[in-house]
């Protein structure tokens, strides 16, 4: 900023402030010069005493009004409350543009202010050319569902059947069988005669 312009005309000195508090009171007079005697029939000192006072009764306040000794010092009392402002003198004449003052200090940051209100919704803008595909990947476990209700029970189907399993270990020997019927005589084509020959003992199949 450029430097201040000429002060203005001084302005209407104020009213009168109050008045301060009274003075001490000044040094007492000489005493006065003895007075003529009078004529006549003589006056007591009392009586002359008691005339003075009736006289000074009546005109105290004229005499102490007219009484006005030598300046004193002044009183020892707070000043008076000031004056009321007097009335806006004229304005003075524009001052010349003074020299541009220098660069001032950089200030403090100031505080952030508030946020605006929210603006209209734009245009939709043109669609933008197609990204480059993206590589899925999958997302972290999520946690454990509620356990669903119980199902009916289910109806079980027969299987396949299975493989022919390994050849079992040859079991243990069984009892002797029971001994079978003798069969009929054979014959025997070499033997003398051509008679029947015996067969041979057949004790039946072993167990």
């Amino acid at each position: 900023p450029g430097p201040s312009g000429s002060s203005g005309v001084n302005g209407m000195p104020g009213p009168p402030g109050s008045p301060g508090q009274r003075g001490f009171p000044g040094q007492a007079g000489p005493p006065g010069l003895p007075g003529l005697p009078s004529e006549g029939e003589a006056v007591s000192v009392n009586e002359i005493r008691s005339i003075c006072a009736k006289v000074l009764r009546e005109q105290i306040e004229d005499l102490t009004a007219r009484l006005q000794g030598p300046v004193g010092p002044p009183g020892a009392g707070f000043p008076g409350s000031p004056g009321e402002p007097g009335p806006q003198g004229a304005q003075g004449e524009k001052g010349t543009r003074g020299l541009p003052g220098e660069m001032g200090f950089m200030g403090m940051p100031g505080a952030p202010g508030p946020a605006g209100e929210k603006g209209m919704k734009g245009d939709m803008g043109e669609m933008g050319p197609r990204g480059p595909e993206g590589v899925g990947k999958d997302g972290p476990l999520g946690p454990p569902g509620i356990q669903g209700a119980q199902g009916p029970p289910g109806v079980g189907l027969p299987g396949p059947q299975g493989d022919l399993g390994p050849r079992g270990m040859p079991g243990e020997q069984g009892p002797q069988g029971m001994r079978g019927t003798q069969g009929p005589p054979g014959y025997c084509a070499g033997c003398a005669g051509g008679g029947p020959q015996r067969a041979p003992r057949n004790d039946g199949p072993k167990g």
